[in-house]
């Protein structure tokens, strides 16, 4: 936990969502920042992105942010470039409202969900189902393991 509300993100364009409040899970989901392109001018989904978490915001408030610090291999350019986007905008964002933002590696949020560093999707949705959460998708499950990071610092602080 690195606030006293923390927004955990899987982004993407399904980014999953994770909200923690006094080390539990107030809220959670998976929002898609899908554009149609051909009608959508390809910055519609950086705008999108900007304004739910200006309505995340104001809805919940969060003073801090975990999101997953991905590294990317050759072969997934588009996500790469995808990613990069959310992630400045998440960084302009979180600096200009004064939150604390923090990446996490992938490596971590398997471990911590699965105990396997290399764990697959369907793995994480899995513990994630088990733990008692109503899973959507693997990107909300990761966002929900990124909770499960928050929450035990929250615990052991």
């Amino acid at each position: 936990m690195i606030g006293h509300t923390d927004l955990c993100l899987d982004l993407g364009t399904t980014t999953g969502w994770a909200l923690v409040r006094d080390c539990m899970v107030e809220a959670s989901g998976s929002e898609s920042f899908q554009i149609d392109p051909t009608y959508d001018h390809g910055g519609l989904r950086y705008h999108r992105f900007r304004q739910w978490l200006h309505e995340m915001q104001n809805d919940y408030g969060f003073d801090g942010c975990l999101y997953e610090a991905v590294k990317f291999q050759q072969k997934s350019r588009k996500s790469a470039l995808v990613w990069d986007g959310f992630f400045g905008i998440l960084q302009e964002y979180c600096t200009t409202e004064g939150v604390i933002y923090q990446g996490v590696t992938t490596q971590q949020v398997k471990t911590l969900a699965t105990g396997k560093g290399n764990a697959s999707k369907d793995e994480i949705i899995k513990a994630m189902t088990a733990r008692g959460y109503r899973v959507e998708d693997d990107n909300h499950a990761d966002a929900l393991a990124i909770a499960m990071l928050s929450i035990n610092e929250g615990e052991a602080a």
